[in-house]
């Protein structure tokens, strides 16, 4: 598509299991067990900016947030989210932010 606006949001469990219900930071590198990574685009593929979650960086400030998976199965994932995003590319902090609250998802596949 020409103007997507695309939200990415790719869940990780450290321990190399599968992805259970619980809820998953965005806080990364601090030990946590369970991390979501967010990348917004609110317009692909022609905008340049670029806003995620990732606060691994310690020259920005300590974005915080959750995506919680309240069901987990076999063939379906189901939860809410909500989280701060910033734009990476500004020199910072602070960086220009999108807060993002309220947010539901239902994933299915066979």
């Amino acid at each position: 598509c020409v103007t997507c606006r695309i939200l990415d949001i790719e869940l990780m469990e450290s321990s190399g299991g599968p992805i259970v219900a619980g809820t998953y930071t965005t806080s990364y590198g601090n030990g946590e067990s369970r991390v979501a990574f967010v990348n917004y685009t609110p317009s692909y593929p022609s905008s340049d900016v670029h806003y995620r979650s990732d606060d691994s960086d310690p020259a920005v400030q300590p974005w915080t947030g959750t995506v919680t998976v309240t069901s987990a199965t076999a063939t379906r994932f189901e939860g809410t989210f909500e989280f701060v995003l910033f734009d990476g590319r500004a020199p910072g902090p602070p960086q220009p932010a999108v807060n993002v609250t309220n947010g539901y998802f239902r994933f299915s596949y066979e």
